[in-house]
């Protein structure tokens, strides 16, 4: 009599068979998704960051080695950050870029937003730029920069301290929720990934002088979207250069 059917055994085998193909199309699929995922936020954090960094980049070559506000031994000037007591540099220095919303000066320019230059090709400072971390009450630490437009200052300033709500500089006092944001997640090593063991405790943003060289390090950090093997924070390191006037 001719079989119909199939066996229990056989059945067993077909769906154990589609078990072990579905879950390697599953682990595929899946593996594809967190990629993507891990893609997408290095794409953000240094897109971020890069635009950043053009910007300081554009702004320290303006000014002059002499402008920026360093510390007694000519490092720029740190400080501990009382929201989250991290160590953290402050950047400030002199701009020879006015006011936009100023009166044109020499009849030619729509706004005072270009570079003032003396006869002898010398800048002539006319704000003050000011880059330094803040937390906001959600909690993603920011690079923000701060401008003040006023030709009477004197640089370079006299730092006095960043507190929780307020950067204090002699005759300035900037509140620290205001500025712009340059750049999201910037983190430090001391609460966040390992150390890269490169000898230095990597600050979110880090600025080193050498005569009219700075060298920028920015360092982010972000958790990744929660994957089936947990929660993965990401790392990207940004660095880059520029010479300030030596006039």
């Amino acid at each position: 009599m001719k079989r119909i059917g199939y066996t229990l055994t056989e059945i067993m085998i077909v769906l154990a068979v589609l078990a072990v193909l579905s879950g390697a199309i599953y682990f595929i699929v899946s593996s594809g998704r967190d990629a993507a995922e891990s893609v997408d936020v290095r794409a953000q954090l240094s897109g971020g960051a890069r635009v950043a960094m053009a910007e300081m980049v554009r702004d320290l070559s303006e000014t002059n080695r002499s402008t920026v506000t360093v510390d007694g031994t000519g490092a720029v000037t740190s400080f501990v950050d009382p929201l989250n007591s991290e160590t953290h540099q402050i950047l400030i220095f002199a701009s020879a870029r006015g006011d936009p919303a100023a009166a044109a000066e020499d009849g030619t320019h729509a706004n005072n937003d270009y570079v003032h230059l003396d006869a002898d090709y010398k800048p002539v400072w006319r704000s003050v730029i000011v880059y330094c971390t803040y937390v906001p009450p959600e909690g993603i630490q920011q690079l923000r920069k701060y401008v003040y437009y006023n030709d009477s200052y004197s640089f370079p300033f006299t730092f006095v301290s960043v507190a929780a709500n307020a950067i204090n500089l002699a005759g300035l006092v900037i509140p620290r929720d205001s500025g712009s944001v340059r750049a999201n997640y910037i983190t430090s090593e001391v609460t966040g990934p390992a150390n890269n063991n490169d000898g230095v405790i990597d600050n979110g943003a880090d600025f080193t002088i050498s005569g009219s060289l700075m060298k920028i390090k920015f360092f982010l950090s972000k958790l990744e979207l929660p994957t089936k093997g947990g929660t993965r924070r990401l790392t990207v390191t940004l660095t880059d250069s520029v010479v300030m006037r030596n006039k």
